[in-house]
């Protein structure tokens, strides 16, 4: 039986340009009929190409399963790569994390104390307010000289209060300073 190029291409499922190729190698060149500028291919001629065809199909299923086994084992490679890189990435984050969290204790306990020394001012100053109040009640004295005493109270008051903000006002700058990764830890 013979068969036509295109009846060729459409049972082994191929382009009939590929079926053209073949047929232009030199052990099928010999063996091809043209009738009327048709070429014509017998039943021995199709087996051939037939095998031809599976052969290359098989090889090219082994290099596409090869080539996705190499491509596998880089991606694992890759994988195991990257992930050592992400743990020590992890333990470097973390170990600044650890240092910005001791430089932040120790300026915690610098404001605490700052803040004790405040309030300790504070309460000599409500002591010496007390004191006043008594002097004035159990003796009375020269208005002009309680002014003066009252300005002079205001005065240093003012000053505690000035440095309390001034000492919030720092204690905000340092809280600015470090950035990042404070803004994780209010959270």
């Amino acid at each position: 039986m013979l068969y036509d190029v295109e009846q060729v291409s459409v049972k082994l499922n191929v382009s009939k340009q590929a079926i053209y190729s073949k047929l232009k190698m030199k052990d099928y060149k010999d063996r091809t009929l043209i009738k009327q500028g048709k070429t014509y291919i017998d039943e021995e001629l199709f087996k051939l190409i037939q095998d031809n065809i599976k052969v290359k199909s098989i090889l090219n299923n082994y290099d596409n399963i090869k080539l996705q086994e190499d491509v596998g084992d880089a991606e694992k490679a890759q994988d195991t790569i990257l992930y050592d890189d992400l743990v020590n990435m992890n333990k470097d984050l973390i170990k600044t994390l650890i240092e910005q969290l001791k430089v932040k204790d120790v300026q915690i306990q610098e404001l605490q104390i700052q803040i004790h020394e405040l309030n300790e001012r504070l309460k000599q100053e409500q002591k010496l307010v007390e004191n006043s109040q008594i002097l004035l009640r159990d003796k009375p004295q020269n208005i002009e000289a309680l002014e003066e005493h009252f300005i002079e109270f205001d005065s240093k008051l003012i000053n505690i209060q000035e440095q309390m903000e001034q000492r919030k006002e720092q204690y905000k700058q340092t809280q600015k300073a470090t950035g990042f990764f404070s803004k994780i830890f209010k959270r």
